[in-house]
């Protein structure tokens, strides 16, 4: 071979090795980068398993892995960690049946009596106002009227009842004693949010065949006479009955009551009707002349030729 082949071939071998380093030395740079991105990865199938079990943990706690960063669940377990749970040993998916218990919802009926719902209910079980005469101002307005008032007690004197409160009519023809919430609690199942305005109570009269007058329920008066109501009343000689009026006319139900009875009652109102349940049993359903405007609690005794009573033990007033 001439001596300028075997240049050239030597030539040509050394271009090549040039080359190969190059491309070795480029090797290295991409082995380094994938060693950098690498160093933290599980050794061996056995954390990689365990890498997989922690992440189906926090799918089934709330988390979704393919959406949610890893520094808003840091974030989540640190409110998480402040609320008492100790994620380092209580699961995600332990804490979020937790937290899902605790906020689960709440009835139409509890949301109304703790203030959080469409209307702020209250109930009322006279027992907080201890031995001392009158009800609470914060619900109650009292009225009495006539030559000898009627009273307004609250009394603990039958060992079945902790506390009741005790309207007494007086002793003389037009004596009375009523308590009211019309300026303070007035609630409509035409408002807004709301379907049904429920009023349920516990009470009992000491007659049931006198000329006394007793009534109870919902109405609209600060006074003597509602304008509109929906009560269980006994006017006179009459028998107990529900009833209920509107700006037209009146609907009547008979009732069966007997003296010194303790009694259940609640009413459901709605835009359609008005029903009565007596110990949780439905008794009158009126569709015809139910009341149509805000109506407030209302509660009286009347005097006629004889007095009477009307005792309650509570009252709970709410909306769904």
């Amino acid at each position: 071979m001439s001596l300028a082949a075997r240049i050239h071939n030597l030539i040509t071998r050394t271009k090549g090795l040039n080359d190969i380093h190059d491309d070795l030395a480029t090797v290295d740079t991409v082995v380094d980068a994938i060693k950098a991105k690498t160093d933290n990865l599980p050794s061996d199938p056995a954390d990689q398993s365990a890498i997989e079990a922690k992440i189906e943990e926090m799918e089934g706690g709330g988390f979704a892995t393919g959406t949610d960063t890893l520094e808003k669940i840091r974030d989540e377990l640190t409110v998480i960690e402040g609320s008492g749970f100790a994620t380092g040993t209580d699961t995600l998916e332990k804490i979020a049946d937790a937290i899902a218990a605790i906020q689960s919802p709440l009835s139409a009926k509890e949301r109304s009596l703790l203030g959080a719902g469409a209307f702020k209910g209250f109930q009322d079980y006279f027992g907080d106002a201890g031995t001392a005469n009158g009800v609470k101002s914060a619900y109650w307005t009292e009225v009495t009227n006539g030559a000898s008032p009627g009273t307004i007690t609250i009394k603990n004197s039958e060992s079945s009842l902790p506390v009741y409160v005790e309207l007494y009519s007086g002793a003389d023809s037009g004596d009375d004693a009523i308590i009211h919430t019309t300026t303070k609690y007035l609630i409509s199942p035409y408002e807004s949010d709301i379907t049904t305005v429920h009023l349920k109570l516990r009470m009992k009269v000491n007659k049931v065949s006198d000329t006394d007058s007793v009534y109870f329920g919902m109405g609209l008066a600060d006074g003597e006479t509602p304008a509109q109501y929906a009560l269980i009343r006994k006017a006179g000689n009459t028998s107990f009955m529900f009833r209920t009026k509107n700006s037209t006319s009146t609907e009547d139900t008979s009732l069966s009551l007997s003296a010194n009875t303790w009694y259940t009652f609640e009413i459901r109102w709605t835009t359609s009707d008005c029903k009565l349940y007596q110990d949780d049993s439905l008794v009158a359903t009126h569709t015809t002349y139910i009341p149509t405007v805000p109506l407030g609690v209302w509660a009286r005794t009347e005097a006629s030729s004889t007095d009477g009573y009307l005792y309650l033990v509570w009252v709970q007033l709410w909306a769904e």
